[in-house]
């Protein structure tokens, strides 16, 4: 279990909370949490605390993707 304070994903709320799958792209992540998303695609993936956020609200972050020239885009599927 990791200790501290939580990260509050508060400003993502909207995103997850209409039962769809979501795509979120840094740009739109950097406006709604004023940060970029962590660098290392398999800690975003496996442990960040933005896909442990999302795993209490029924997503999985399946894929993250990233282009020379296009900012990083991560997908969550809706688990039943």
């Amino acid at each position: 279990m990791r200790m501290g304070k939580k990260k509050d994903f508060t400003p993502l709320g909207d995103l997850f909370g209409k039962g769809k799958d979501v795509q979120l792209t840094e740009a739109a992540y950097q406006a709604r949490m004023g940060e970029n998303l962590p660098k290392d695609s398999s800690y975003l993936k496996n442990k960040s605390p933005l896909a442990d956020w999302a795993k209490e609200r029924g997503y999985k972050l399946v894929r993250v993707e990233q282009a020379r020239v296009i900012d990083k885009t991560v997908y969550f599927r809706r688990e039943k």
